[in-house]
Parts: C-alpha cells; sequence; structure tokens
C-alpha cells in the first residue's frame, strides 16, 4: 500500500494536525470577529437612544458570546483564549466611539474596575460554555450555572426594592432575556434529562442568589 494512502502513515498524522491547527486559528479569528460585531450592535443601540433594548443587549448578548465560543473551542486553553477576545473586541467599536454619547466611557460594564471584573467573568463564561459541552452530570451542572447566573442578574434588575433594580428593566428587556437564557440552556443540553438538570441547577442558584440579594438590601 502507498505510504500516502496509508492511513496510519506519517503524512495523514501531519495532514489532521495541519487541519486542528486551521480549525483553531479560524475559530479564534471567528471569535475575534463575532467580538467586533457585538460591540458595533451595542455602540449603534447605545448611540440609538433605544433605552429597552440596551437593557436587553448589553451586557447579556456579550454573555451568550462568550459561551458560544467557549463552547466551540477546540480545548480547555483555547477556550479561554477564544473568550478573552471575543470579551476584548467589543472594546474597539467602543473606543472608536469616543465622544459618541459617553459610550466609551461607560461600555460594558462603566468604570475601569468593574469592566475589568466584567472580562474576567466573560472568560469564566467561556469556560463554563466549554464545560457544558461534554456528556454527564458535571455538563449540566455547568449549563445550569450559566442560566442560573444570569438569571439572577435579570431579577436583581427587575425586582423592585433591591440594591440593583434598574429602571425600565420590567417587563419587556427582562422577559426578552429570561427567553434567552431558557433557550440557551436548550440548546447546551440536548436531552430531557439534561435539560431538566440544567433548569433545576439555574432556578437554585438563581433564587440562592436573589435570597440573598434581598438579605443585604
Amino acid at each position: 500500500m502507498s505510504v500516502l494512502s496509508d492511513d496510519n502513515s506519517p503524512y495523514t498524522h501531519y495532514e489532521a494536525i495541519e487541519r486542528r491547527c486551521r480549525g483553531i486559528i479560524r475559530h479564534l479569528v471567528l471569535s475575534v470577529t463575532a467580538g467586533a460585531v457585538a460591540g458595533t450592535i451595542g455602540t449603534l443601540i447605545h448611540v440609538s437612544g433605544i433605552r429597552q433594548v440596551e437593557l436587553a443587549y448589553d451586557p447579556y448578548a456579550y454573555f451568550a458570546l462568550a459561551v458560544l465560543v467557549g463552547r466551540t473551542a477546540a480545548g480547555l486553553g483555547w477556550a479561554a483564549l477564544s473568550a478573552t477576545l471575543a470579551a476584548l473586541a467589543p472594546l474597539i467599536p467602543a473606543l472608536a466611539g469616543i465622544g459618541l454619547a459617553g459610550h466609551a466611557r461607560d461600555a460594558l460594564g462603566g468604570d475601569p474596575d468593574s469592566l475589568n471584573i466584567l472580562l474576567l467573568v466573560l472568560v469564566g463564561f467561556g469556560l463554563a460554555g466549554y464545560a457544558a459541552r461534554g456528556a454527564g452530570l458535571g455538563a449540566d451542572v455547568a449549563a445550569g450555572a450559566i442560566a442560573g447566573v444570569l438569571l439572577a442578574d435579570v431579577g436583581g434588575r427587575a425586582l423592585p426594592g433591591l440594591p440593583g433594580a434598574v429602571p425600565g428593566f420590567l417587563p419587556w428587556p427582562a422577559l426578552a432575556v429570561t427567553l434567552l437564557l431558557l433557550g440557551l440552556v436548550l440548546a447546551l443540553r440536548r436531552r430531557l434529562r439534561s435539560r431538566l438538570c440544567a433548569l433545576a441547577v439555574a432556578a437554585v442558584i438563581a433564587g440562592g442568589c436573589l435570597l440573598a440579594l434581598g438579605v443585604a438590601g
């Protein structure tokens, strides 16, 4: 049999490595591109002054993007790198929009300290997205944790009387984000049992966080 046609040949092995490397590079480029596009859309929404759309978009679209690029990464380390690129890329249009309705100052989290924390959290969500791609209880918990933390944030913004309540977030932005998060759980976990487990974890985490916020408030 020819060396070039042997499935166990060095040529076939190197060809597989090359395909994998090309796939990783494409994924990284797409992560940056998607982040820049998401940031551009966020900047345009902010400048246009459509308050309710902005409340539903920022920052939840960026969290969803971080989960997506993490889930589709080739490995845990690549998930961290892809999520980092996707988290930093929206700053490009934000910096380009300096002077446009103050977007460069309050994009993605407000003051610099909050922005730094948010970038780290986005990377964490990318890693959680990678963890949620596998089979078993661990992946179900990861998917549920993603939704639970974000649902807690939605509740904290929507419920009057809580410290982080945002005027205008209830009802439509809160409803839109909640539906998006439920759809995200369904997309991350394909089996009915896994979905129910993830939703249960999300409910426990969201309920616990909201209870803690209520007690602290």
